[in-house]
């Protein structure tokens, strides 16, 4: 019996395994069913954006011709060429003043005429009167725009407008130019095949197997064009309805024949109202490598299935093998982090107490320097007092009192540094007010190059603070800012707005900008990237004093060769209402 069984068990194998291989195939096959129905769906998309973005391309080049025709009628210059054709008959002058406008209204108009009521041409500006204008096509927008046909076939695109005379000039486009500027340039693919359809279903752009065509529709042959595209175009166009559909086309180069799908935008109010624009593409030539793919995936199918399970068997023993090792490193880091963290809070500690040091020192020294500075500065003025003033004498001791001015002055500033609460008077004050005095100031120090943008939006804010350090706060960073820009010029914007009740106030420079290793030390005090002489390193450390007593808070931001941002916010003052 079990000899017997055993054949009856392969055999059952055999035939699961088989089943279950019809099952896998059938499934990859509705699963490629499914995702080329999707494509399809994105494709259409696709299609319809782009029919879109052609017709707003169209929409705006139809107004923008008609705005230059009716400039061009405004225009003084024409006006007085036409009242002198009016009144004399003689057309040169007029023909002359036409052929200057044709060359100001772009390269794809390539005449100018004036017309009677009837369509007849009375002057033009290549000489040919024989021109015929197809009833019931166009329509009125800003300005009158239809097909016009030559005497040679030649269809163009007419804009036509009245002047003040009531005398009718039309400007004359060149639709295969138009065509290639609006759907050529800005189709994608070449695949894609752009078809332009007249409003009234009388002229069709396109593009046929020796380039781009204008035709009249009733002359058009079935093996010189995309017919059916044509024709769907066409029947969408009458319907006034969105289209999309499947149907026969041809290659113009191989000759094959392909399932072409197309989708439609007809000529309406919503649309640019002058052309329907159709968009088709080889829907055989895109979904082949989908198929192709298909097949693949069939064939590679066990490939792939063998090469996940050996992966996932040789993933879940390194990842066994590895837990112990992740922990160690995980432990490691963890006590890295509370030494560096120890290490930065040991930094900040020495920082902070050489501050202390350093302030008590300044304060010590401003005070001893101040009582050296009185005295010269005193006897200076009285010595200056007593000598002529054209005198080698007086310009010499005029200089000791200048430069002890200087020294007292640098002196103050340490001395406004070292103090930890330092008496100041605050008031109400408007910062809008506060930033055009600092630019007014600070306007004889800036370098010629140099433009400056101001966008004040704080007029009606208040807020509470000490004038004179705002002043000085304010005219350190403008003057700053100047000085970053002094070789290469730039633009200086100073802005305030309104931000989360807080007044945000910002000065932004383009000039050559704070290197990442200098940017975290421009707050410390002496710290200074400027020529010896031309700093002391006092003045944005004062600056983050001020800002910090008014209870604000400030920031920058910069990168080398772009410029620099320093933001300050202060918070509104709410007792106070500005009007």
């Amino acid at each position: 019996m079990e000899k017997k069984g055993k054949p009856h068990h392969i055999q059952a194998s055999l035939i699961t395994s088989v089943l279950l291989i019809l099952m896998g195939l059938i499934m990859i096959l509705r699963v490629f069913s499914k995702y080329e129905v999707t494509v399809l769906e994105k494709e259409d998309q696709q299609m319809m954006g782009l029919a879109q973005s052609v017709d707003r391309s169209v929409a705006i080049a139809l107004n923008s011709y008609a705005d230059d025709l009716q400039y061009s009628l405004r225009a003084p210059d024409f006006i007085q060429a036409e009242k002198q054709w009016l009144q004399t008959g003689n057309i040169q002058a007029m023909r002359l003043q036409m052929q200057n406008t044709l060359k100001m209204n772009g390269d794809l108009v390539v005449a100018f005429l004036a017309v009677q009521d009837d369509d007849t041409v009375l002057i033009s500006t290549n000489d040919n009167t024989n021109y015929y204008f197809p009833p019931l096509a166009g329509v009125q927008r800003k300005a009158k725009i239809r097909p016009c046909v030559d005497g040679d076939g030649q269809v163009y695109l007419s804009f036509a407008t009245k002047s003040q005379s009531g005398v009718e000039y039309v400007c004359l486009v060149d639709l295969a130019a138009f065509y290639k500027r609006i759907a050529v340039d800005i189709s994608p693919s070449q695949q894609d095949r752009i078809i332009f359809l007249d409003a009234g279903g009388r002229t069709v752009i396109h593009r046929a197997p020796e380039g781009i065509h204008v035709d009249v529709i009733d002359r058009l042959q079935e093996d010189e064009c995309d017919y059916n595209g044509i024709s769907y175009l066409r029947q969408w166009q009458e319907q006034g309805i969105y289209g999309k559909t499947f149907y026969q086309s041809i290659d113009f180069d191989s000759g094959e024949v392909y399932r072409a799908r197309m989708v439609a935008l007809p000529a309406t109010m919503q649309t640019n109202g002058i052309f329907a624009i159709g968009v088709s593409m080889n829907y055989d030539e895109f979904l082949r490598p989908l198929h192709l793919a298909a097949v693949r995936l069939m064939a590679y199918g066990g490939m792939a299935a063998a090469g996940i399970a050996i992966l996932l068997i040789v993933t879940i023993r390194s990842v066994r093998s590895n837990q112990q090792t992740l922990k160690e490193l995980e432990l490691l880091q963890q006590k890295n982090e509370a030494m560096e963290q120890l290490n930065q809070k040991t930094r900040e500690l020495a920082h902070h107490q050489r501050l202390e040091t350093m302030g008590t020192l300044t304060s010590s020294i401003a005070h001893e320097f101040n009582n050296l500075l009185t005295p010269i500065m005193s006897y200076s003025m009285l010595t200056l007092e007593k000598l002529p003033e054209e005198s080698e004498l007086y310009d010499n001791i005029l200089e000791i009192y200048l430069a002890s001015n200087k020294a007292k002055k640098i002196i103050s500033r340490l001395s406004d540094l070292s103090r930890k609460n330092p008496e100041s008077t605050q008031k109400i004050l408007v910062p809008d007010q506060l930033l055009k005095k600092a630019l007014s100031v600070a306007t004889p120090a800036k370098p010629k190059p140099v433009q400056v943008v101001t966008d004040l939006r704080c007029d009606r804010l208040c807020l509470r603070g000490n004038e004179t350090q705002l002043y000085q706060l304010f005219l350190n960073m403008i003057l700053n800012a100047f000085h970053a820009m002094e070789q290469e010029g730039g633009t200086l914007t100073v802005s305030s707005r309104i931000e989360e009740n807080h007044i945000l106030i910002q000065i932004q420079d383009t000039g050559c900008g704070i290197p990442a290793d200098v940017l975290p030390h421009i707050f410390e005090p002496f710290f200074t990237t400027k020529e010896s002489g031309k700093g002391t390193g006092l003045g944005l450390a004062i600056a983050q004093q001020i800002v910090e007593e008014h209870k604000g808070e400030v920031e920058v931001q910069s990168q080398p060769g772009q410029g620099t941002v320093f933001t300050v916010r202060f918070p509104v003052a709410q007792e106070a209402n500005h009007k």
